[in-house]
């Protein structure tokens, strides 16, 4: 009871009656990584070592610093009371397969992750399946969370409605990757992410628009919005089947990569994005069967190529019409509607004056490594 830090890492696994840490009451500090469970790939299948009662983290009230934070495999843990005072994580922060775990309770005090913060890994649950945290509704108990210095990985989360409890969130430092949650409606609770560094990547979502993220100004990497193909093909085909527009990313005006567009079964158009103007790399927007319009995309200034290919009913291409030349030039059209089939057709189909004037209120538009 009179242990104040550990210098290195404090690993916990396979406890078969631990409920709680009763009796750590002076811990202070962790140097290194303090890992509660653990979950290996054993060629293609996931062995979980957890703490099978393991409920809370009570007795570690007076824990302000830890080098990284792994929980995983952990079958019965409610949230993490006792951590209440757990101010910083040095490092990554894993939290996977902890399916009774319903959000981040106990966490108020937490204000940054300097590593990435990972609620089930998006790449290895691509290889290992369900690894998510199956109870998991949202991030009630992050309050305080402003800045997360690596990415923000979230897969795999059966339950996951929302990203409430994230409203002080400034900044993502990597990748931002959201896939396969299968009832996720929205980005609420991100109301005040300002920036991703990397890549932004949606597949296998529910939510119909980007509605919470309103304050994103900018994407460092690529925006991947699904995707006809992973590595090795081991995920074909991987769009974000209810997603209808962009709604709710007015403020962004930069993507630092590309940005690719694929395999939404219900996209219609691209409103929301008026103030999108800059695109470092390629603007991709394939097989999107329901696609009609490119409204949306009239402000961007600057694209290095443009490859639209297999949008059967995209019938209003007229945007097109205000990029600057080089866009224009590096521009290739395939298996569209008739009225997008070339750039000459689309001349004569769209006058100046057919270019939208977009005024509708944007809260009423709701109709109803990888890049």
């Amino acid at each position: 009871e009179n242990l104040e830090s550990i210098g290195g890492s404090f690993v916990c696994n396979a406890n078969d009656t631990l409920e709680n840490f009763v009796g750590l009451k002076n811990l202070e500090s962790i140097g290194g990584k303090f890992s509660v469970g653990t979950i290996y790939d054993t060629y293609g299948n996931s062995l979980h070592i957890g703490n099978p009662y393991l409920k809370n983290f009570e007795g570690l009230e007076n824990l302000e610093s830890i080098g990284g934070f792994d929980c995983k495999g952990n079958d019965t843990l409610e949230n993490f009371v006792g951590l209440e005072n757990l101010e910083s994580i040095g490092g990554d922060f894993g939290c996977i397969n902890n399916n009774a775990l319903e959000n981040f309770a106990g966490l108020e005090g937490l204000q940054s992750i300097d590593g990435s913060f990972l609620v089930s890994d998006i790449y290895s649950s691509s290889y290992l399946g369900g690894l998510g945290n199956e109870s998991l509704k949202n991030f009630v108990g992050l309050e305080n969370l402003q800045s997360i210095g690596g990415g923000f990985s979230c897969s795999q989360n059966e339950s996951l409605e929302n990203f409430v409890g994230l409203e002080n969130l400034e900044s993502i430092g990597g990748v931002f990757a959201v896939g396969f949650n299968g009832v996720l409606e929205s980005f609420t609770g991100l109301n005040n992410l300002k920036s991703i560094g990397a890549r932004f990547y949606s597949v296998s979502n529910s939510f119909k628009n980007f509605a919470g993220l309103e304050n994103l100004e900018s994407i460092g990497g690529g925006f991947i919005v699904g995707k006809t193909y992973l590595s090795n093909n081991i995920l074909p085909d991987v769009g974000n089947p209810n997603l209808k527009n962009f709604v709710g990313l007015e403020n962004l005006e930069s993507i630092g990569g590309n940005f690719e567009t694929m395999v939404n079964d219900t996209l219609e158009n691209f409103l929301g994005l008026e103030n999108l103007k800059n695109i470092g790399g390629v603007m991709d927007i394939v097989r999107n069967p329901n696609l009609v319009s490119l409204e949306g995309l009239e402000n961007i200034e600057h694209v290095v190529s443009v490859k639209i290919h297999n949008n059967p009913n995209l019938e209003f291409c007229c945007p097109i019409l205000a990029w600057d030349s080089d866009a224009q030039s590096n521009l290739s059209l395939l298996y569209n509607d008739d009225n997008c089939k070339s750039l000459v057709i689309i001349n004569d189909v769209c006058p100046d004056a057919a270019l939208p004037v977009i005024s509708a209120n944007p809260n009423e538009l709701n109709f109803g490594e990888i890049s």
